[in-house]
């Protein structure tokens, strides 16, 4: 629901209805996209786990230097494997969601030739939610420490309450948390799920 609002927000920016947020059958084209990458995911690791297993028992008998070499080599190569796969089929779910069907493996014809540019920005999408991530923390933990009067120990107590009772449970100071995760929660979704939208609607329109 997240991702398809995630993808709302950039391919049908004017459908803004209950914050983006529904439950339809573009939600649900995007739940079997994702159950079917599970199952390739599955498959082609354990291919990718099988090949990488003989070519290991290959590297032990030739030992020494060389087998290191082999091994190194085996494991820079597979994982080189699934990081230029996922590139070239991360527009999947922004064709999914546009185009109204399921688009499994057209994402590869359509990232042809924009590997590096794709990976050069989803990089800096992992590296702002980190960013984002690490000012959320700083921010919570200077927050909880000025409701716990300085007591840097009494504020990490604040997100894990006594959970024996909701009362308990849904203290002011957890309410606040619950609703400070929600928000990073929300923009860690945007900005992971919108960099593929945006490349889909600049490269289904020529830019």
């Amino acid at each position: 629901m997240f991702t398809a609002a995630a993808f709302r927000i950039v391919l049908r920016p004017q459908d803004s209805r209950y914050a983006y947020l529904r439950i339809g059958a573009d939600e649900l084209r995007l739940v079997v996209l994702a159950l079917i990458y599970f199952v390739i995911t599955v498959v082609g690791i354990s291919l990718i786990t099988v090949v990488a297993a003989l070519l290991g028992e290959a590297a032990a008998a030739v030992g020494g230097a060389a087998g290191a070499l082999l091994e190194i080599a085996v494991l820079l190569a597979s994982l080189g494997f699934l990081i230029f796969a996922t590139v070239r089929l991360s527009l999947a779910g922004p064709m999914t969601f546009a185009e109204g069907r399921l688009r499994v493996f057209e994402s590869w014809r359509l990232t042809r030739g924009n590997f590096w540019r794709l990976l050069g920005a989803y990089a800096l999408a992992v590296i702002l939610i980190v960013v984002i991530f690490l000012l959320a923390a700083v921010i919570y933990a200077a927050l909880a420490a000025i409701v716990a009067g300085g007591d840097l120990a009494a504020a990490g107590q604040l997100a894990q309450p006594d959970a024996n009772s909701i009362g308990d449970f849904l203290t002011p100071a957890m309410v606040v948390y619950l609703l400070f995760v929600a928000l990073f929660s929300a923009l860690q979704n945007v900005v992971l799920y919108a960099p593929p939208a945006m490349a889909y609607r600049q490269l289904t329109q020529g830019a």
